[in-house]
């Protein structure tokens, strides 16, 4: 017998069609609800038929949307990027490192300096750096 014939839904019975006949044989067969000695054994009959008629009527997630795939994804570029040659020039010149450290430095002296009811002073480019660092730590932590 095959699993379309033990819960009795037709060859192409939808999904809703397939867990009312289910519930109905559930209902009729159960072990705690029918005094039948072979109860037991049909309802695994029915539990097996309903979870592979499930399985076969299953929509398929599109892949692109799919957890593993993206974690995929994002592994196969971590290790792509782990493993390819270096750019021949850097990210930042040496002039731009430079003045990066410098903010870094004078935004460290601006939050040693605070203080409770009074803002610390700072140039415009100051404050837009600690709000940089500020974002970057949140989004190391998890908050976004």
């Amino acid at each position: 017998m095959n699993n379309r014939d033990v819960l009795g839904v037709s060859k192409n019975a939808s999904k809703s069609e397939i867990k009312k006949a289910f519930r109905d044989a559930a209902k009729e067969f159960h072990p705690d609800l029918s005094d039948s000695p072979e109860a037991a054994e049909a309802f695994k009959r029915i539990k097996e038929a309903h979870d592979a008629l499930m399985q076969d009527t299953a929509e398929i997630p599109r892949e692109s949307v799919t957890v593993t795939t993206t974690a995929a994804h994002a592994a196969a570029a971590t290790a792509q990027a782990a493993y390819a040659e270096p750019d021949p020039e850097p990210a930042m010149t040496e002039g731009e490192l430079h003045h990066i450290q410098e903010l870094d430095e004078q935004a460290t002296r601006i939050l040693k300096k605070r203080h409770f009811f009074r803002r610390a002073r700072g140039s415009a480019e100051v404050r837009r750096h600690l709000r940089k660092i500020k974002t970057t730590e949140d989004r190391i932590t998890g908050k976004y």
